[in-house]
Parts: C-alpha cells; structure tokens; sequence
C-alpha cells in the first residue's frame, strides 16, 4: 500500500464562542526534533500544539518515531501491531483542545487537516487494512478505510467507494518521505456537512461525496489497523496540522442603488409610461401573476424619473433580486429609499415590506427563509414622498449563502388592495467582525418591522 498525505478541508467561520479564529492553525505536530526510537503519550504531547494524544496501550502495539530514509530528516510516528489476528485495532487517538462546531463555526473558512501516512507490512500476502476516523465524542462522524489501495468512506450518507490507486503490494519499510508510494487526500466539509473527498498518487487520483452530521462536532481525529492473520502490520502518520483558513475577502459597498442593479428603475429608457417585469432590468416579479404584471411607470414621479409600481392588489407583486452577494457572518445591511401612497393605500396601516432572505438552493426560484423584513411605518402625509432608512445584521444561520431581496408590501387596512409609488431604492453592505454575529436588527426582525428615520417631501 501506498503512503499518502491527507487534507480534510472544512468550510467553516468558526464563533468567537468555540475559542476558534479564521486563519489561525488550532493543531500541529512535526516529529522531526523528536528522538528516533520508542516514545509515549508525554513526549507526543510535547511536539504537539493544540491537542493531546492517546496510545493504544495493547501490548502488541509498539509506538516509535521513525527516522527518515529518504535523507530528508523528515521524521514520522510508527504504530506498529504484532503478528495476530485481532481484527480492527485503534493505533491512537488525537483529541482537539478546541473542537469545531460544524454547523455553528463553519461559514467563511476552511477547516484543513493535513498529515501524511503509510502502510509498514511484512513479505507475505496479507491485507493492508487501515482506518482513519473523525469522531465526535465517542460518535463516528467520517470513516476512511484503505484495503489493499481501494478507499471507501462511511459517512452519513452510507458507504461511498471512491476506488483502488495502489495494489496490496505497496509498502513504505523503512519509513523514506521521498518514496513514490505517497497519497495525497483532501476532504472539502461545509457548513451543511458534506464532503467533497479526493485521493491523489502521483499518477492518478479518485474522488466522491459524502457528508457528516451537520450538527456534529469534530473533536478528535483517530488512527487504525486490522493486522491479518498471517502478518502482523504498522502504520505512519507525519506532520499532521488542523488550520482555519481565511474565507473570501469580504465584500463591503453598495449592492443595489442608482446606476447599480437598476436600484432608481432607469435602466429602462423608454418613454412609454407603465412597464412590465419582463421589460425591467434586474428586477423579476415573484408575487402573484407573472412578469407580464406592471412593474414602473413614469408617473406619480418623486424627481422627474421613471419609478416602481408597489401592488397589494388584484394581482399582488413583488419586485425581487438576486444581488449576487455572499453573505458572511456580520454582515450589517442598510436598506434606503423613497416612497409615497398611492390608489386605494390604507394610510393609517398599509407599509412597505423590504425582505431580505436567502433560499434553499441559492436560486431566487428556490424556497425562501426570510431572516430580516423592514417596514416603512405609515404613510404620515397623503401622496407624498418620504425617505425611509432601515438596517439589519445577518447571523452565522445565513452565512455561506446568497443575499436575496424583494420590495413587498404589509397588509393593515384589511382591504389589500391598494397600490403605492417606490423609487430611489438602495441597499448596502459593511462587514463587520466576529464576535459580532448575532442577528441584530436595527429595524426590525423577521415578522417585525418599524422605521429608523423617515423624511416628509411636499
């Protein structure tokens, strides 16, 4: 069996909350200044930052640090099992100092575990039979499992064959960092626990799916054998390191606004008064009725322009974005524009509703989870103007995700059926870091709404 070198990348900001930081490495261990020969728990401990280890105390184990054949002073750590038939053995076990939380800390970065590994054997047949497990507690989260070079993984979604690069015949005796039986494996976990996973030799490579429990958390990571019965067998483990990745840089600066994403309704230069949706530019109707339904005209204008038809009724529309950005964690949002009542609006209760949601396939078509709406209040002054400014704060929950928003309406009248005048509309994004993520709405809450600051023009 081929050695290999494993990365296990989890997408993942990790909350103030866990003790963990974006970009910062939470577990490492270089075996190059320890000692050549047998070592323990202490001295493993010593080399390494960030986590603890614990050996399998069977007697047939044997625990070494293994020089470097390849000349390269690379050293590694050999658990080797005896020549027994005791079926599936755990060599050691590595306990993270702080664990990661799959679906609360991961959202903007990658969790990356890295290491290298190969198999020690005899000269006769047997099986290379290996385990490399993520665990939470004492629940197996991931499995890895190479028999004779064929990698199958059991995950939440069941057992997940990727397929065979290395015969049984591959060994790594004694332990040489240059030799050509090395692996490379990378594991891609997101916040929603699946696994992208792909093993690489230096001529080929396989790949598959699988996922983990996304309300797991990743504790300790775990190293096994299955000695057959006619040879007993070891395995190497190097360098190992858990890294926290930076995510994207963060996207700052206004997403919809005059002469952007067609924020003052413009874009659309025709001279003929109403238009329809399909006949606006970024914007699509996803109320009732279908793109057909009037979306502007250029009367009842508040600077001489062409402005956004809001309808309760008949047919109820609501004009709606995908703004293309991705939403991080603290993400402060703040929403302005101008606005007025028009035919049949209930003034002492009707409101506008801008709603900022994301979906469950990123597609403005997909089913939506509106985390903040943000109403204007009601209209102060018949058939005018007034400017309303609004805010909201996305949490952990939305990170990861596409930022969606539609300019719907709140019914209060009890009639719904009365039309209003939009226009000028503009929404903004400044990133804000962690600790900072909780969902802090400075107008409202989903289900809530209210108005920071609201400007009459006669």
């Amino acid at each position: 069996m081929k050695a290999f070198l494993c990365a296990v990348s989890v997408a993942g900001l990790l909350a103030a909350s866990a003790g963990v930081t974006e970009g910062a490495t939470i577990f490492e261990v270089d075996f190059d200044a320890m000692t050549p020969g047998a070592t323990t728990e202490a001295a493993l401990d010593a080399a390494t930052t960030g986590g603890t280890w614990t050996l399998s105390t069977d007697p047939n184990f044997t625990h070494t640090i293994a020089s470097d054949g390849g000349g390269q002073g690379d050293r590694a750590f050999l658990s080797t099992h005896a020549d027994v038939n005791v079926g599936v053995q755990r060599a050691a076990r590595i306990d993270l100092d702080t664990p990661v939380d799959v679906d609360v800390d991961l959202a903007s970065g990658d969790l990356e575990i890295t290491f290298e590994t190969a198999a020690l054997k005899g000269t006769g047949y047997e099986r290379n039979l290996h385990y490399y497990h993520l665990y939470a507690g004492t629940t197996e989260l991931l499995r890895m499992t190479v028999d004779d070079g064929n990698i199958t993984t059991h995950g939440a979604s069941g057992t997940v064959g990727l397929g065979s690069l290395t015969p049984h015949t591959a060994s790594v005796n004694p332990w040489n960092s240059t030799s050509a039986n090395v692996w490379s494996v990378e594991l891609s976990v997101d916040s929603t626990g699946s696994v992208d996973i792909t093993w690489t030799d230096g001529d080929s490579s396989v790949s598959g799916t699988n996922s983990i429990l996304s309300t797991a958390t990743i504790d300790s990571f775990e190293l096994g054998v299955d000695p057959d019965q006619w040879e007993g067998q070891g395995v190497y483990l190097n360098d190992v390191t858990f890294d926290i990745a930076s995510g994207p840089p963060a996207q700052a600066g206004i997403i919809i606004g005059p002469g952007v994403r067609n924020g003052d309704f413009n874009d659309d230069t025709s001279a003929t008064n109403r238009r329809s949706y399909a006949e606006t530019p970024d914007w699509q109707n996803i109320g009732t009725g279908d793109q057909t339904q009037e979306a502007t005209g250029t009367d009842l204008h508040y600077d001489s322009t062409r402005n956004h038809i809001v309808a309760e009724s008949p047919v109820r529309t609501a004009a709606a974005q995908d703004t293309g950005h991705t939403i991080a964690a603290g993400d402060f949002f703040e929403v302005s524009y101008v606005w007025r009542d028009a035919w049949q609006w209930t003034d002492g209760g009707d409101q506008i509703a801008i709603k900022l949601f994301t979906t469950d396939d990123d597609l403005i078509s997909g089913t939506p989870t509106t985390f903040a709406t943000l109403l204007s209040g009601t209209s102060t002054v018949n058939s005018t103007y007034e400017s309303v400014t609004g805010s909201a704060t996305a949490t952990a929950a939305e990170a990861g995700k596409l930022l969606f928003v539609s300019i719907d309406t709140q019914d209060g009248g009890g009639g719904a059926d009365g039309f209003a005048r939009l226009d000028n509309f503009q929404l903004q994004v400044t990133p804000i870091p962690e600790p900072m993520t909780m969902l802090a709405v400075g107008l409202s809450l989903t289900g809530l709404g209210g108005y920071v600051r609201r400007r009459r023009r006669g």
